[in-house]
């Protein structure tokens, strides 16, 4: 039988459990399909071989032990410099192992390979592309490096050669013959699953993103019981490339919202500013970015207004993310000497 992954942790569902009966807890669950029912916190964000592998789940239990004591403290309000590092790591891990990063990875990657390839391969830019190309593929170290292998009096030959095949006016042809059906059988769902698995297995790979939570300063806010929902975004992340609370970050880490409680949210800032954020504000970040459910304490009218909007921001992001990526190939292949950046 394939292991039931939570890629929501249980110690977090617990902080907005409506009802308790021993170790069990309850919570409501707002279902972008229109679902709504309230379950054992045991059947929500729970998947079967959800990871790709049964072995990860040994791993995420000592991680969790460890970072359920450190949701414990902060949800009554200590938040301490001494408990920043583990904080950062906390955060770095809640928001890559959520099926809501893991399908925004899936979505960008996905648009950039189909889209933008096909960006690439609009015969309209052809002569530029394949100009910009063999400049680029002329001046990296390997073509660099035969040249410099090359006999002085042969290397404008090789060169010429070298661009000339780069330049061939069937090459077009030739660039759509070779992409177009090895994207049809690249398997993209189950590449970035496997790389989301191999970024939890270890905490070297989780680094990155650690390092990039280095600025922050961390508090907790307390609010009225019932205040706060949580959307299966888990964090909300804000970078400094866009105003928006995304699944997936762009740029470095400015703000952070995180619902550890219906009444405690972990905040970080990298600006030392103290506001406290509306919950109202912060709930609506949680389900308009999310992707397909959230989870609250309590059903009253305010959570089915919510539930009306469940991931209406989640299109958009990647609309957006998309347009950006055609902006930068179109801007590499119309400026002289531009170079291609795709973050």
């Amino acid at each position: 039988m394939p292991t039931r992954s939570h890629f929501i942790p249980q110690f977090l569902l617990k902080g907005f459990a409506f009802r308790q009966e021993g170790e069990e807890f309850y919570v409501h669950v707002f279902r972008k399909d229109g679902a709504q029912f309230s379950p054992n916190i045991k059947r929500v964000a729970a998947q079967g071989n959800f990871y790709g592998d049964g072995d990860i789940e040994t791993i995420l239990s000592v991680a969790e032990t460890q970072f359920a004591n450190l949701v414990r403290s902060l949800r009554e309000g200590n938040s301490t410099p001494e408990s920043k590092p583990q904080i950062d790591r906390f955060v770095a891990h809640s928001l890559v192992r959520t099926q809501a990063f893991r399908e925004g990875v899936h979505d960008i990657g996905v648009a950039v390979m189909r889209e933008s390839f096909q960006e690439f391969l609009n015969p309209e830019y052809t002569p530029q592309l394949l100009a910009k190309l063999a400049e680029d593929a002329l001046n990296e170290p390997p073509a660099r490096d035969i040249l410099a292998a090359t006999p002085p009096e042969a290397r404008s030959m090789i060169e010429a050669v070298m661009r000339e095949i780069l330049l061939h006016p069937d090459m077009h042809a030739m660039l759509r013959r070779m992409i177009l059906p090895t994207l049809n059988i690249i398997d993209t769902a189950e590449s970035v699953r496997s790389s989301q698995r191999q970024v939890l297995e270890s905490s070297r790979n989780l680094e990155k993103r650690i390092h990039d939570l280095g600025s922050m300063s961390w508090r907790v806010e307390l609010y009225e019981a019932h205040s706060l929902i949580l959307g299966d975004i888990g964090p909300l992340i804000r970078g400094d490339e866009s105003a928006d609370w995304g699944r997936v970050l762009h740029g470095m880490p400015q703000v952070v919202w995180f619902p550890l409680s219906d009444r405690s949210l972990l905040i970080g800032d990298v600006s030392g500013v103290t506001i406290r954020p509306d919950c109202e504000e912060v709930n609506a970040a949680s389900f308009e970015n999310s992707l397909e459910f959230f989870v609250a304490s309590q059903r009253t009218e305010r959570e089915d207004k919510y539930h009306k909007r469940v991931g209406s921001n989640v299109d958009r992001h990647t609309s957006d993310q998309l347009k950006e990526m055609k902006r930068t190939i179109r801007e590499y292949l119309t400026s002289p000497g531009g170079t291609l950046s795709i973050d």
